[in-house]
């Protein structure tokens, strides 16, 4: 994947071969506006997805932090093999 730098990094250099080339300078522009709506919308896709990053680790830690750890892991495991749940009043 061309990462949104790059993108605009080539838009740049469209602008410039524009205002080196009068003869071809439509294209450029137009190659121009093509790389920079490209790197737009690398950006909202690169925003969105570091967004749901963000969500699923808030989401996982918020789940984490309900259960409390135990420094009794004998225990823990004698529940797990009966079947029993764990709550916060056993441990």
């Amino acid at each position: 994947m061309v990462s949104q730098f790059e993108l605009s990094s080539r838009a740049a250099l469209c602008r410039q071969l524009a205002s080196q080339d009068a003869a071809n300078q439509t294209v450029w522009m137009a190659e121009a506006r093509s790389w920079s709506r490209l790197a737009a919308e690398t950006l909202h896709d690169e925003h969105e997805l570091k967004s749901g990053i963000v969500a699923r680790f808030f989401f996982a830690f918020r789940v984490a932090a309900k259960h409390r750890p135990t420094n009794r892991p004998a225990e823990m495991i004698e529940m797990m093999k009966s079947g029993a749940s764990i709550s916060r009043s056993s441990l």
